[in-house]
């Protein structure tokens, strides 16, 4: 195949000759998929377990096909000659082409092949083109991994996306979707395999364990069989990956075997089946066993077996599209890339969002990386489990004369930079790169709602979505001057995002006056009718759940503490007037000035008074020590990370938010909702949530002025200005929400 290698630098062209990270295999899977090769429909491609074993679905799907479909040609996936020479027949291997994953003639099997069928993954860089048929069974991962996601079902993901035929049952479907985060975001059809199997006559029995089993050890699997009464010989049926481990246990090394093709044999001496997790058990091939969960204190219970229905040949399944049930998607899809789920408002906006959303009319997608530091899985964790979440794992598609202009497009100079070629290579890039983590679904709407990574915002703006929106959370002009440890932070960056709201329909404020400033600011990269506001939605009974939740509340020595994640963190006192501010600890919250202002206020009370700062961030330690230095470290608390920020936020007299720039703070939203007095600054952000009604909370964005409404504050002890006021919250809910719909309908 001819690729493009002109335009490379000679860095580049080194990485190329050498394939690192698959950049030659990458490129020459690319230019083979743009060529729009004609698909050869005597075709089967078929691949298990990454083309390293050979799962018994695939081989039972490919014996039937070429046992009924003599025409038909078959390009097998896989480097384990033994395992193919022994699963199939003579005649059958003369009609088997046997390819290496990644080679030139895998590739251009996964191009030009009509049917293709897996157990599991694809190569990352796999694109289904249209009109493929493509199979999944999942049979390679699901049921085997029970705890977090592994590394591998999140690369499964993008496989089952790729997908459009689905071979397992409406229950295995079910459960595999709840465990990735998907559903029915695009049409999915739906079938069993029917397979023949003999009738069981023998004292065998089967043991088929999970990866990372509570069986681990020879020691346990000898009592777990004693205790169980399993008197008679035992087959242990484990993932390939883990077939080393237990082999090693002398004692039942020779019983342990693989997960794949050879378990037919076994299968057919068998009386029964044990496993510790009921989808391994629900494999189609063990209908005829009797068969038993183990349960979490390793005793065992009868498994309650899944009906199965519309169970058909191979052969029908390929060439019968009727023989499939249609799992339709009837729902507008909306795609967000929400900011890496980072501790900051951003965050939370796109969280409530998940809650608010009418999922009778809309599928709301997350894409985002694989990889999460602890805050951040913390907080994926906190989506509606309704909405889907896709994780971008693998490395983008290029043709090696689209990765010059994709990197300039990122760079510095940004798109505005590039020739009039250029930009149309970079904009296929991302285009494609879409295409590779999501399948062929249909986009209605694409939001980038982080509006600060190039990257993803490159990938809405060039997306095919009917309506594209960016958010900005903040006063962006304001963030380009933003310094952190001496350095501007985001000056090298936000220009090329800048650049591309062109490509949106909207550039969305979430607050009035935010709006107003940076369609003054940023007029030059968008005309003034782009600009448009949205507030952000709250959740109004989480919040006011949260606040009076003590479950987690313990008292000791006469102080209250929450307990999470195993750390004690000291509640607000009643009976000492405290203020609580939540933010994360950067140079736009000002928590410097905020400790400032305390200290001063401070000297002149004659009662004590506490601060609770929560949050984390890149001046924590700049701010504890302003807080040691001052000699405030008993009347300022740092409490960190909170899960639970609104139990604070109730037992504290009043609220204070002393930012230098917000877009629309949603710590306000929710200081409302919980009727708390508040002390804000008086910048734009701030004034969007307070508006008139609330102006009194506004105070001149100085020490001074912060310092002199604290001390006023505490002094009163009515709160009159609070006791007066009321907050609709559900009201204001309802009023954002429909401000989003009407964009995105709009």
């Amino acid at each position: 195949m001819k690729t493009n290698i002109s335009k490379l630098t000679d860095k580049q062209l080194a990485q190329y000759n050498k394939n690192e990270k698959k950049m030659r295999t990458i490129a020459d899977y690319t230019t083979l998929y743009e060529k729009k090769l004609p698909m050869k429909e005597d075709i089967l491609f078929a691949e298990s377990y990454s083309g390293n074993f050979l799962s018994h679905s695939i081989v039972q799907f490919v014996k039937q096909v070429l046992n009924k479909k003599k025409e038909m040609h078959v390009v097998l996936s896989t480097s384990n000659m033994k395992s193919f020479y022994q699963a199939f027949s003579i005649d059958e291997q003369k009609r088997i082409l046997v390819v290496k994953r990644d080679s030139n003639k895998y590739l251009f099997a996964l191009v030009q092949a009509k049917f293709i069928i897996n157990d599991g993954d694809f190569p990352d860089y796999f694109i289904a083109r249209h009109g493929q048929i493509v199979i999944n069974t999942a049979e390679s991962f699901f049921g085997f991994y029970t705890d977090k996601l592994s590394a591998y079902e999140k690369r499964s993901q993008r496989a089952i996306l790729q997908s459009n035929y689905l071979l397992m049952s409406e229950s295995v479907k079910k459960q595999l979707f709840t465990r990735l985060r998907l559903h029915d975001i695009k049409d999915f059809y739906l079938a069993t395999l029917k397979t023949n199997t003999q009738d069981q006559k023998s004292d065998w029995n089967i043991l088929f364990l999970k990866k990372d089993s509570k069986l681990d050890s020879a020691n346990k699997l000898k009592k777990f069989i004693s205790e169980s009464n399993i008197t008679n010989k035992v087959i242990i049926l484990v993932h390939p990956s883990e077939l080393s481990k237990y082999q090693n246990f002398s004692e039942f090394g020779r019983y342990v075997k693989p997960f794949d093709y050879s378990i037919e044999k076994y299968i057919n001496k068998a009386q029964a089946v044990y496993s510790d997790n009921e989808f391994l058990l629900d494999k189609p091939v063990f209908d005829s066993l009797d068969r038993y969960i183990i349960l979490e204190n390793l005793k065992t219970d009868s498994f309650s077996v899944s009906e199965r229905k519309n169970e058909f040949s191979a052969d029908q399944l390929l060439f019968n599209k009727d023989k499939w049930l249609k799992y339709p998607n009837k729902k507008k899809n909306i795609i967000i890339y929400a900011g890496g789920f980072q501790n900051n408002g951003v965050t939370t906006s796109s969280i409530n969002l998940s809650f608010n959303i009418d999922y009778s009319k809309y599928n709301i997608i997350y894409i985002d990386k694989w990889k999460y530091d602890e805050d951040s899985e913390k907080n994926v964790l906190k989506l509606n489990d309704s909405s889907t979440l896709i994780f971008r794992t693998g490395a983008t598609d290029y043709l090696m004369e689209e990765r010059q202009p994709a990197g300039q497009l990122q760079s510095v100079k940004g798109f505005d930079s590039l020739s009039k070629k250029n930009k149309v290579y970079a904009q296929n890039v991302f285009k494609r790169e879409l295409t590779r983590l999501l399948g062929c679904i249909d986009i209605d709407v694409a939001i980038d709602f982080s509006g600060y990574v190039v990257f993803w915002t490159s990938i809405m703006a060039f997306s095919n979505a009917r309506v594209k929106l960016i958010y900005q959370h903040n006063d962006m002009f304001a963030e380009l001057s933003k310094v952190v440890n001496g350095k501007l932070k985001h000056a090298d960056k936000l220009p090329q995002v800048f650049q591309l709201y062109k490509f949106f329909d909207s550039v969305v404020s979430v607050g009035q006056k935010t709006l107003e400033l940076n369609a003054e600011h940023l007029s030059e990269y968008a005309n003034r009718k782009q600009y448009k506001y949205v507030a952000n939605s709250i959740v109004v009974d989480d919040i006011r759940n949260k606040a009076n939740d003590y479950s987690n509340v313990v008292h000791i020595n006469g102080s209250d503490y929450l307990v999470e994640d195993n750390v004690f963190k000291i509640l607000p006192d009643k009976k000492t007037f405290t203020l609580v501010n939540i933010g994360r600890m950067g140079p736009e919250k000002d928590q410097k000035k905020l400790i400032s202002a305390f200290y001063e206020a401070k000297k002149k009370l004659d009662m004590p008074i506490k601060l609770f700062i929560l949050g984390s961030g890149e001046l924590e330690e700049s701010l504890k020590k302003q807080v040691s230095n001052m000699k405030l470290e008993s009347d300022v608390v740092f409490s960190g990370q909170v899960n639970n920020p609104y139990i604070f936020l109730n037992r504290a007299d009043a609220f204070i938010l002393t930012s230098n720039h917000e877009g629309q703070p949603m710590v306000l939203l929710e200081a409302l909702t919980l009727d708390k007095p508040i002390i804000a600054t008086d910048i734009a952000g701030n004034r969007s949530v307070l508006g008139e009604k609330y102006k009194d909370y506004l105070v001149n964005n100085s020490e001074k002025a912060i310092s002199k409404e604290i001390v006023e504050l505490c002094l009163s002890q009515n709160y009159e200005r609070t006791n007066r006021l009321s907050f609709d919250a559900k009201g204001y809910n309802e009023y954002s929400m429909d401000l989003f719909y009407k964009l995105i309908e709009d």
